[in-house]
């Protein structure tokens, strides 16, 4: 059964998301990463915008690459993506969750 993580990422890092197909965080986050498995989906919430803007599914398990493509860090820990849904509008993240 495909689990659903909500990844959260400035809107730079989103528009590389988008155009590369993959999601990475810092060493900070690598436990959590690693629990990711092909299947799962990767709901991205853009912070900033507190919008939800996009919808993936991991298509790799987690792996370790060091080539600068984000903003802000390196983000070594990845996944590659495959997009099921994006919104560029974004849905307001309040709209879905009660205060």
């Amino acid at each position: 059964m495909s689990k659903y993580w909500l990844c959260i990422l400035t809107p730079e890092n989103y528009e590389i998301v988008k155009e590369n197909l993959v999601w990475g965080v810092t060493e900070r986050h690598k436990n959590k990463i690693m629990q990711v498995e092909p299947g799962d989906k990767l709901v991205m919430y853009v912070i900033g915008e507190k919008k939800i803007k996009g919808i993936y599914e991991a298509i790799s398990k987690p792996y370790e690459d060091t080539k600068e493509i984000f903003h802000g860090g390196k983000y070594p820990h990845r996944v590659n993506l495959k997009l099921i849904k994006h919104n560029e509008e974004g849905v307001d993240i309040r709209e879905l969750v009660p205060k």
